[in-house]
């Protein structure tokens, strides 16, 4: 049977000069993550990576907003951001 294992990032260094750095809580979740891999995993696995499909998604979001600044009534902008964001995310 084939199983799917759907793994996001760990957690990023929040506040630090460098975001994207894992944090110590992150470099630990990453550990644990391969150590149970490691054990569970037997044969050779397919892996796929998405990063290059948040880098695209999110080099857009400024051009999103300047065009919901642009063409929106400043009463309704927020009204504008928060559907996009809603779209966007769910």
């Amino acid at each position: 049977m084939t199983t799917i294992y759907l793994v996001r990032h760990g957690q990023a260094s929040f506040g630090k000069t460098n975001y994207d750095e894992l944090s110590e809580n992150g470099e630990a979740q990453a550990k644990i993550l391969g150590q149970y891999f490691k054990k569970t995993i037997t044969e050779q696995p397919l892996i796929i990576s998405g990063a290059m499909l948040g880098i695209c998604y999110f080099s857009n979001q400024p051009i999103g907003n300047t065009l919901i600044a642009r063409f929106t009534h400043s009463n309704n902008r927020g009204l504008g951001y928060g559907i996009s964001f809603f779209l966007s995310f769910g």
